[in-house]
């Protein structure tokens, strides 16, 4: 899905990038647009810099479903790397840009250290147990959602 910024007077229009933009950046990018100073833990950058010509795109992107799956898919450097447990697929994208055949092979060490430190940064959450007061217990109960126990 593209990403259209129209912003007169401040980016050059009829401008065409093949980059690959990751959407935690859309809201930096748009708060930049605007003069206001982003707050300190909001993740993502700015891409105006890179949509002047002034400065780079972010080399890599994470994906993740952390809550049913567990899966983390890394893009850097022309591949892309969808990993979960006991199940991974390897992609060249230059070679195959619609992902048709995954490669049988291990991935570049390169990207296997990106994504360990990934991991290491931010461990899953799927896993960890949450206990309800019995009111929402029982509201979960009647909602049909017994069992959750």
């Amino acid at each position: 899905m593209p990403l259209i910024v129209r912003a007169p007077g401040m980016l050059p229009g009829g401008r065409t990038i093949d980059e690959t933009v990751r959407t935690i950046d859309v809201l930096p990018t748009t708060l930049d647009l605007l003069g206001i100073e982003p707050p300190p833990q909001l993740a993502g950058i700015s891409l105006l810099p890179a949509l002047r010509g002034t400065g780079p795109f972010p080399e890599e992107s994470f994906a993740e479903d952390r809550q049913s799956t567990d899966l983390v898919a890394l893009r850097r450097a022309g591949w892309k790397w969808i990993h979960s447990p006991g199940h991974q697929e390897l992609y060249h994208l230059t070679e195959d840009p619609l992902e048709r055949q995954p490669l049988d092979e291990q991935p570049p060490q390169e990207l296997s250290a990106r994504l360990s430190s990934f991991l290491e940064r931010f461990p899953s959450t799927s896993g960890l147990a949450v206990k309800l007061d019995p009111s929402t217990q029982e509201q979960l109960d009647d909602l049909g959602y017994g069992g959750q126990r």
